[in-house]
Formats: C-alpha cells, sequence, structure tokens
C-alpha cells in the first residue's frame, strides 16, 4: 500500500473525529514528499524517518511538531499494512502472526525505550482479528480398520506401528 494513500486516510480519520488537523496535516504532507510521492509503505525505513525528523538544521520546535504529528500515524500505518496483507490474499492466521511478531518486538523496545511507551502502547493495543476454527473430523470405524490393516504385522517394525496405531485410536 503506498504511503501517500495512507496518509491521507489517516488524516481523513482524524478529522472525522473533529480533530483540527492542519498542522499535522501538511506535516504528514511534508513527510510522503520526503520519503517520495509512489513509496510503499513496506519501504519506509527508519533510517528515512529519522532525517525526516532531524531536517537540516539544528534540532528546534519544527523537531517537535513534526515528531508530534508522526505519532499517531505509526498505529494507523501499521493497521493498514495488516489489513493490506488480507487484500493480497494471506489469510487471518498470517496477519495475526505478523502482528504477534510486531507486538513482540514492540515489547522488546518497551524496555530498551521507555521514553516512547505512549507510542508503543498504541501499537500493543491492536487486537487480533478473530476467525473461524476447523472442526477436527474424526474417522469412521471403516477407515480405522484399513489404518490398522496397514502395517506388516509379520516384522518388528510392522507390531510397533500397529501398536502405536492402536493407542493413537484407543481402540
Amino acid at each position: 500500500m503506498k504511503l501517500q494513500t495512507i496518509c491521507e486516510r489517516y488524516a481523513a480519520f482524524r478529522k472525522t473525529l473533529g480533530e483540527r488537523f492542519e498542522v499535522k496535516g501538511r506535516q504528514l504532507k511534508a513527510f510522503c514528499r520526503a520519503m517520495g510521492r509512489k513509496i510503499d509503505i513496506t519501504d519506509v525505513s527508519p533510517e528515512k524517518v529519522n532525517a525526516f525528523l532531524v531536517g537540516k538544521g539544528p534540532l528546534t520546535t519544527s523537531w517537535y511538531v513534526r515528531h508530534n504529528a508522526l505519532l499517531g500515524f505509526y498505529r494507523y500505518a501499521i493497521m493498514a499494512f495488516l489489513d493490506g496483507l488480507e487484500k493480497h490474499g494471506l489469510s487471518v492466521r498470517s496477519r495475526n502472526l505478523r502482528l504477534t511478531a510486531l507486538h513482540s518486538f514492540f515489547r522488546y523496545a518497551a524496555f530498551e525505550v521507555p521514553d516512547h511507551s505512549a507510542q508503543i502502547q498504541r501499537v500493543l493495543a491492536i487486537p487480533s482479528k478473530r476467525f473461524t476454527r476447523t472442526l477436527v473430523q474424526f474417522l469412521t470405524r471403516a477407515e480405522v480398520d484399513a489404518l490398522l490393516a496397514t502395517p506388516d504385522q509379520r516384522t518388528w517394525f510392522g507390531r510397533r506401528d500397529h501398536a502405536f496405531l492402536l493407542v493413537a485410536v484407543q481402540r
């Protein structure tokens, strides 16, 4: 998913919440221009974000404004990334696995960078999606009999396999 699209959606989302989002919206647009118009969200590196935040001059109030504009965007971008995975054909289970990996990374980051605990808690609050689990189907009596007849009981390995199968089907 393109960074510019996510930024536009995030700005619209914040405006629907009733926020005045002009200054932060301009900063997000500047962020998109600095990263590149057609860049994908997965291609944004921490180095690029840091270069945007630092800018060309000394750290001033503009750094603070830029930083504040990106604070809420992290969680929104992660949500957009996860939703984009589903749109590209990945299952909810795959999405949840990637979210679990992100959660474990942010739990680690919470100990390493306690200054950013507010942003980290926002990411950790992203819930896993629910999905329907398929029920385990049981074998019929004929299938169990066919399975038990398969090992060659004339050999030691066959007798062992037969015993394992008997224990497994609890017959």
